[in-house]
């Protein structure tokens, strides 16, 4: 399954923020801007005070609020419907979060992952999509802990910077990729705790 997870923050001073995690390719301004829009009215969040973020998995649904020259109407209708779903989605879920709020205690740690590939490859000829071990790749692994005024632990929002690739070109299933299964698996070990993944310039990666 995939998910649209919301985390508001507020700190002392009352000022509130929110980030939005999704297991999809990504936001398409297009489709992000009215998201944004819709969640100020609603919850007198500033632009400035909104992130969209995606984990750029490769086997997410296709975002588009226009119909696409390559795709034949029904495609476009189903498009635009799924899009104009999801917008509703994401704004439902920063209105639940924002209404929801309680005191925490936020801590700040990190890992490391081994996966991460640099994927320009220098052959002979010219740069292509590969393989490259000798060149740089992000490998760290950034977490937010938020624990409740009883202590214990609400959720928890982690990243990485690697491209949600691992299935394949040949993969149709819809999936959240790595990202998906890392934060279902926090979420097996710690029932009813949140998880949610940031991800970081992932481009080379």
């Amino acid at each position: 399954d995939l998910y649209v997870k919301a985390m508001v923050l507020e700190d002392s001073a009352g000022q509130r923020g929110v980030i939005v995690t999704s297991d999809l390719l990504g936001f398409p301004a297009a489709v992000a801007e009215p998201i944004c829009e819709r969640i100020a009215k609603k919850t007198g969040l500033k632009r400035e005070q909104i992130l969209l973020n995606s984990s750029h998995t490769h086997a997410g649904p296709v975002r588009d609020l226009k119909a696409s020259a390559k795709d034949s109407p029904g495609e476009a209708q189903r498009t635009i419907a799924y899009t104009r779903q999801l917008q509703d989605k994401v704004v439902e879920v920063v209105v639940q979060a924002a209404a929801k709020m309680e005191p925490a205690r936020l801590s700040w740690g990190g890992g490391v992952i081994h996966f991460a590939m640099n994927r320009r490859e220098f052959t002979s000829e010219r740069i292509i999509l590969g393989v490259n071990p000798r060149g740089p790749a992000d490998r760290s692994v950034p977490v937010l802990r938020v624990d409740g005024a009883d202590g214990k632990l609400r959720a928890v929002l982690f990243g990485a910077a690697t491209h949600g690739t691992t299935l394949g070109a040949e993969n149709y299933e819809l999936c959240g990729d790595y990202a998906g299964f890392a934060q279902s698996h926090v979420q097996q070990k710690h029932p009813k705790v949140q998880a949610m993944f940031m991800l970081g310039c992932a481009g080379d990666s």
